[in-house]
């Protein structure tokens, strides 16, 4: 079984480029991820074939119905979620280490149901290894910001997060987030098309709610100061899905 020490140093060490593997997720988002056979393999080089185990727990799988979406040939098609809680122990100088996180997987019509149980407990066994550190991906889950460090665009630059935007045009970063004067949602930083300034711009846009607002009509505690004019009509109550991301974008 492995050592302590000799074990923090390898689970500190970082990742092999060739293990990281991308995807392109909703809107031509690249995600960085692991796939699930090389985190078995790299448990089984550092804690031993026979020190580890992966536990599913079953009788604890929930399906969450979402509405329904329009595939691009315009057919209706049913989705929703399966989430599947597991638990990863390794045996660690004589002793259990458990770790327990919860595999989400979103499917996309009757037939995708399957793989989405199945990709649940791949998902689950990864996000369970990756409590362990750097070797098993923790910094692809990454939470300090609702957009990972590891998502770009194809041909665009990297995302930028909220302090890193704040940074870049000069704002102080202890500013607060305004919430839209129409729904209520905290808003967040989005760059002009033309990439010159920022705005507040609500976060529910896709559901028809178009405020926003001048950054420099927000107080650093948030608050709006001025009165904005033009406001858009309330946001509509029908939500319209469409197929453009898997449950894997979502930073849980």
């Amino acid at each position: 079984m492995p050592k302590e020490e000799s074990l923090d140093k390898k689970l500190n060490q970082p990742l092999p480029k060739e293990a990281i593997k991308q995807r392109e997720g909703g809107r031509g988002m690249m995600l960085d991820y692991l796939e699930g056979w090389w985190v078995k393999q790299n448990a089984n080089k550092i804690f031993g074939v026979d020190n580890w185990n992966y536990l599913p727990i079953w009788e604890e799988m929930k399906h969450i119905v979402l509405p329904d979406y329009k595939d691009r040939q315009g057919k209706i098609k049913k989705t929703g979620l399966y989430t599947i809680p597991g638990k990863v122990t390794v045996i660690i100088n004589d002793k259990k280490v458990t770790k327990s996180d919860i595999g989400v997987v979103q499917y996309y019509g009757e037939e995708g149901k399957e793989m989405a149980i199945k990709g649940c407990v791949t998902d689950s066994l990864k996000r369970c290894f990756s409590a362990f550190g750097e070797q098993f991906g923790l910094l692809l889950y990454d939470k300090g910001d609702t957009t990972p460090p590891t998502t770009r665009i194809k041909g665009q630059k990297p995302f930028l997060s909220q302090i890193q935007l704040m940074e870049k045009f000069g704002m102080d970063t202890s500013q607060k987030a305004p919430k839209c004067q129409l729904c209520g949602a905290v808003m967040r930083l989005v760059p002009r098309k033309d990439g010159t300034a920022l705005f507040w711009g609500c976060p529910k846009w896709r559901e028809g709610c178009k405020f926003a607002c001048n950054v420099d009509d927000v107080d650093l505690e948030g608050t709006i100061t001025k009165k904005q004019a033009g406001r858009p009509k309330q946001a509509k109550t029908e939500v319209k899905v469409e197929k453009e991301e898997t449950v894997e974008d979502i930073p849980f």
